[in-house]
């Protein structure tokens, strides 16, 4: 899907504005605070439902206005899409080609939207929660069950820490009953994730070498079981059957330190995806550099194998690339992004200059809440 009009109202600095964007590459330049990451901002929440910095909703709303409301026109091979989000005060309502969606599975996933900015470096040195949510929406995007299951796992988690905090002493059939639906869902996350990892580590190897990532730096992705467990759950269990075998008996050993803490000691939300650079933890050995484009590499993979495995055009946001990269890496990033064929939205305080021009653009600047488009270029600079 590539974004066709996109309208707000009341959203950020903007009281009112609607963007046509280009189907290939969009360039937004302007001084700081003039609101081109508010942009890219609007397009993220519309496919999320949520912003990518930490925010409410109540701040995104125009400090003049009472509420806010966005509008997302998409196609893909004919087919059209409209998304809606309004916020008036505590009321939410959510729009799918008209339709109030009440229930967010439902909304969610219509739009595969990436983004890299400033803040992604997170993904890296942040805490699992947030690995965890970048490949649990790539995998989404590809499989609306994944979010369907994740959805139900977090809810029997928060009952069965209930039973915990409340009555460890519960008799052994109803925490085996508990034990059982929560295992048979986590077994079903877990699954997806291990083998969406494989296929994304065969295309961060390929894009490692086009991004001219050094050879003897190689990047590395392990997924592994909770920090009560420390094994790697493709060496530990590759069959969803051995997860359910592996997660009982890691319900059976912790049992007693369960009932002590009151909280569930193993599952899905544990887990963490490791991130390793020549084999030691980017965490604390890749520089900002290295970690910059590792960040850049996952998103370039994940945009990949959707626009491979759904035969739909990504969108992906790049914030302040050209202050993040340098010209060599910078190009090859947009060169990556044309084979894959996705929507792109960059920012930058500097206007484009001819090295950075590809193929299909459009360029806007940005001014105190206030956009100006030039003609749509159709060769290089």
């Amino acid at each position: 899907m590539f974004l066709k009009k996109l309208s707000l109202t009341g959203f950020r600095n903007y009281a009112s504005l609607e963007i046509l964007p280009h189907l290939s590459f969009n360039y937004l330049y302007g001084p700081n605070g003039a609101g081109k990451t508010n942009l890219l901002e609007a397009i993220y929440f519309l496919a999320h439902l949520q912003s990518f910095r930490r925010t409410t909703r109540a701040k995104m709303v125009n400090t003049d206005s009472e509420g806010m409301y966005i509008s997302g026109e998409f196609e893909s091979g004919g087919k059209k899409l409209r998304l809606e989000a309004s916020v008036l005060g505590k009321e939410r309502k959510y729009q799918v080609n008209g339709k109030i969606e009440n229930s967010l599975t439902a909304y969610l996933g219509q739009v595969f939207v990436a983004l890299f900015y400033p803040e992604s470096l997170n993904l890296i040195r942040g805490r699992s929660l947030q690995r965890r949510a970048f490949f649990d929406r790539a995998i989404a995007a590809e499989d609306g069950r994944h979010l369907t299951d994740l959805r139900q796992y977090n809810r029997l988690l928060a009952e069965r820490n209930k039973i915990l905090k409340k009555d460890f002493s519960a008799s052994f059939d109803i925490m085996r009953t508990w034990n059982e639906r929560l295992i048979g869902v986590a077994a079903k996350v877990i699954k997806r994730r291990v083998d969406y990892l494989i296929s994304f580590r065969q295309r961060t190897t390929t894009l490692e070498e086009d991004l001219h990532f050094a050879p003897e730096k190689k990047a590395e992705f392990k997924y592994m079981a909770g920090a009560y467990l420390g094994r790697d759950w493709e060496v530990a269990a590759s069959s969803e059957g051995e997860i359910i075998s592996f997660l009982s008996d890691s319900a059976a050993a912790r049992r007693e330190e369960e009932g002590r803490r009151g909280i569930t000691l193993f599952g899905p939300h544990l887990d963490d995806f490791k991130i390793l650079l020549k084999g030691r933890d980017a965490k604390d050995f890749a520089s900002q550099g290295e970690q910059r484009i590792l960040v850049i590499l996952m998103v370039l993979a994940a945009a990949g194998r959707y626009q491979e495995i759904k035969k739909e055009k990504p969108i992906i946001l790049l914030d302040d690339l050209s202050s993040e990269l340098d010209d060599q890496r910078r190009m090859a990033v947009l060169e990556k992004l044309e084979v894959i064929d996705a929507q792109v939205f960059i920012t930058s305080t500097e206007p484009p200059d001819d090295m950075v021009r590809p193929t299909g653009w459009k360029k806007f600047h940005v001014l105190a809440g206030k956009l100006e488009s030039s003609p749509t270029a159709t060769q290089r600079g």
